[in-house]
């Protein structure tokens, strides 16, 4: 058994294993291809080496040390392709798939230290909330193919808007948030005017997409976080009642 064992292993084993490596990277698996070249490396120079033992090649030194150089770049392959899958799974955690925008788990851990500071230093503070208007009618009358066109519209729209310091995120279906650091209501509320305005130019396949805009200041009753996420989404709803496309600026 421990011969029929070591022999599949030492045999097809190596074979079988390459063979499906490729396979996956034919399948356009990128890690597949580093796996790919990991395997055959350590295979190929374990195959040399047996040679060597056998006889067939000539018992020069460097055939001695093969097998475990072939193995150690090998291992190298593999780190680094599980070392760039864990980058990705990193970035997927804080990064919303649909429209590149951080998500809400990014959002609120970044949000959180921002709002911490402003209040221990007194600085300004100011948050957008935005909803796109009708966006169940996109959904219903055109799909979600459609639906997902405008929310990546949107996010492109805010992200050329943005400034380098200012979070953007999509924290809902149709809802995204910009937090803007060091900023007052005032600028905060030029800042949500050019938002509408290049929104309500930037159609959709021929279709006009408006957004409705709440915006808030980080004020001394605000205990925490959620409290001036509150009062945007409040500014947001006051926006929407009061016909849509539209900006709601609060002060309080």
């Amino acid at each position: 058994l421990v011969s029929l064992l070591s022999l599949i292993v030492a045999g097809p084993g190596p074979l079988l294993t390459s063979a499906y490596a490729f396979y996956l990277w034919y399948q356009h698996r990128r890690s597949a291809a580093v796996f790919a070249i990991g395997w055959f490396i350590a295979h190929f120079a374990s195959f040399l080496g047996t040679l060597r033992v056998a006889g067939l090649l000539p018992n020069y030194e460097v055939l001695l040390h093969l097998p475990a150089a072939g193995c150690a770049v090998a291992c190298i392959f593999f780190t680094w392709a599980v070392a760039r899958r864990l980058a990705q799974e990193q970035k997927y955690a804080y990064t919303d798939y649909l429209t590149g925008l951080a998500n809400r788990r990014s959002f609120f851990n970044q949000g959180h230290i921002e709002f911490d500071r402003a209040k221990r230093y007194q600085r300004p503070l100011s948050v957008l909330m935005v909803d796109v208007d009708h966006f169940k009618k996109f959904n219903d009358t055109w799909g979600h193919a459609f639906g997902d066109k405008v929310l990546q519209n949107v996010a492109k729209q805010s992200l050329a808007l943005s400034r380098d310091s200012d979070i953007v995120a999509r924290i809902g279906g149709e809802e995204f948030t910009h937090l803007l650091i060091e900023t007052d209501l005032e600028d905060a509320g030029t800042i949500a005017q050019r938002l509408l305005l290049a929104q309500s130019k930037a159609a959709v396949d021929g279709q006009s997409i408006t957004v409705s805009i709440g915006v808030v200041k980080l004020l001394e009753s605000d205990e925490d976080f959620e409290s001036l996420l509150n009062r945007a989404d409040s500014a947001l709803y006051a926006a929407k009642e009061s016909g849509r496309n539209r900006i709601h600026l609060a002060s309080e």
